[in-house]
């Protein structure tokens, strides 16, 4: 790599800094939310101690608000510690964060691809797009932005590890992905990610007689095992506060039907971001059946263009299974929330038309 394009990359990556924290810079001024930052931060007692032995070990088997997040719980421990309940100083935290997941990001492409002003471009999107607003200036979603951080470490790490494999780099993963779970149960799509990370920038093929399956099956078993185990502690987590919802509350042709809408709502929200909210009702039984059907065209088109066209377009084929992928625990399938009042109008939060972030999803 030339001196010019290290120079290069130097400036967009300031560049890329200024621009996240100049869009962002209003948040310094916001207060904290009656909406899940008292749960977490304002009323939680532990949290509101600080840092302390006594607290750390509570973070670890603490479900609040069903939730397992120790590593964003110690986060907000470490704020209040520093500033109080202050909240320019949390929301600071949340954007000094997103400043470093954009440059980390931007790292990731960069050094893969080899292409700046793509590479920069992308970073860009993925640091003022709307979706992730919700993400940046709200100080709940601690929990995405730290599981991203790590998220994009363990990537970059993999990257590392693949170029030149060694013990220690490898063990750095799956230190990183620990981490990412800790901070947020969503990391636990993350080995797919290395996977795709795999077919394409890096293009890995098989070295020797060993197929890259059995590398697979015997790189990919510690970070499966974490992931189970995150899935477990989530699911009891979210049974302790009752939040987890059977299939005669929320039958499956619902789910799947919501599933379905939601998916392509992502995509839309991505290319004409308009009408986001804090709150999307789950629609229930509501929702058409014409709309359903319209959204599964839209997916079962644009996944039989990648198969056709995944050979001669990688970064295309990457770019829709990570979003599928990632997509698939926020989409509803496990319901979670509060059940339908006696009215029928549904009452909670739908993880399937959440905007706020759901993990890394600048591909």
């Amino acid at each position: 790599m030339d001196v010019q394009h290290v120079r290069l990359k130097l400036v967009l990556a300031v560049a890329l800094a200024a621009l996240t924290i100049v869009v962002y810079a209003p948040v310094r001024n916001f207060a904290f939310l009656n909406y899940d930052d008292n749960v977490y931060v304002v009323e939680n007692a532990h949290i509101g101690q600080g840092l302390s032995q006594a607290n750390a070990a509570w973070s670890l088997t603490a479900f609040e608000n069903g939730n397992w997040h120790p590593l964003t719980l110690l986060s907000h421990m470490l704020d209040v510690q520093v500033f109080g309940l202050n909240p320019a100083g949390h929301h600071g935290v949340n954007l000094g964060l997103h400043v470093i997941n954009v440059l980390l990001l931007f790292w990731l492409l960069g050094g893969t691809t080899l292409q700046a002003w793509p590479s920069a471009f992308v970073a860009a999107l993925f640091a003022v797009h709307p979706l992730n607003v919700q993400t940046v200036a709200w100080i709940s979603e601690r929990k995405s932005l730290l599981s991203t951080a790590f998220w994009l470490l363990a990537l970059l790490a993999h990257v590392r590890y693949r170029r030149k494999p060694d013990r220690n780099k490898y063990f750095l993963i799956v230190a990183l992905a620990a981490l990412a779970l800790a901070a947020k149960p969503m990391a636990v799509t993350l080995p797919l990610t290395l996977v795709l990370l795999d077919v394409w920038p890096l293009a890995m093929r098989p070295k020797g007689r060993e197929s890259m399956l059995l590398v697979y099956l015997r790189e990919l078993a510690p970070f499966l095992v974490l992931a189970g185990a995150c899935g477990v502690l989530t699911l009891l987590a979210q049974r302790a506060a009752h939040a987890l919802q059977t299939v005669t509350t929320y039958p499956w042709p619902v789910r799947l039907g919501n599933a379905l809408v939601s998916s392509a709502w992502y995509l839309k929200t991505m290319v004409w971001p308009a009408g986001l909210a804090v709150f999307y009702p789950h629609p229930m039984t509501t929702l058409a059946a014409p709309g359903v059907v319209a959204s599964a065209l839209v997916l079962v088109v644009i996944c039989g263009v990648v198969v056709a066209k995944g050979r001669e377009f990688p970064a295309l084929a990457m770019g829709w299974w990570w979003y599928v992928g990632t997509l698939l625990p926020v989409l509803g399938i496990i319901q979670v929330g509060r059940k339908p009042s006696p009215t029928g109008t549904p009452t909670f939060r739908s993880s399937g038309s959440s905007s706020s972030s759901c993990g890394p999803s600048f591909a």
